[in-house]
């Protein structure tokens, strides 16, 4: 986790959240998950909302911080928040 944390933090984010494997920052933009079996390993995750061209410019930007860390950092399938029905809680949906 704390090579993630500085990660985090060198791309100028906070982490706000973490539950079991998942990792949310400041930003719904993008979020990121722990491998369950290789801890060393996180993929990236983007929101299908994330745009574009901030996407196109976050990943080798993430990717070369992951790299100064050591950390194995590979990208993943997009994500989506959900709302679940009712209730105020929000449901990642890989896909």
């Amino acid at each position: 986790m704390g090579k993630l944390l500085n990660l985090i933090e060198s791309a100028g984010y906070k982490m706000e959240y973490n539950f079991d494997d998942l990792v949310f920052i400041d930003n719904t933009s993008l979020l990121f998950r722990f491998d369950l079996e290789d801890y060393e390993t996180v993929y990236l995750h983007f929101n299908t909302e994330c745009d574009s061209l901030a996407k196109a410019k976050l990943i080798p930007f993430l990717m070369k911080l992951a790299q100064e860390e050591s950390l194995a950092l590979k990208l993943a399938n997009n994500f989506t928040l959900k709302q679940k029905e009712g209730t105020e809680e929000l449901q990642v949906v890989f896909g």
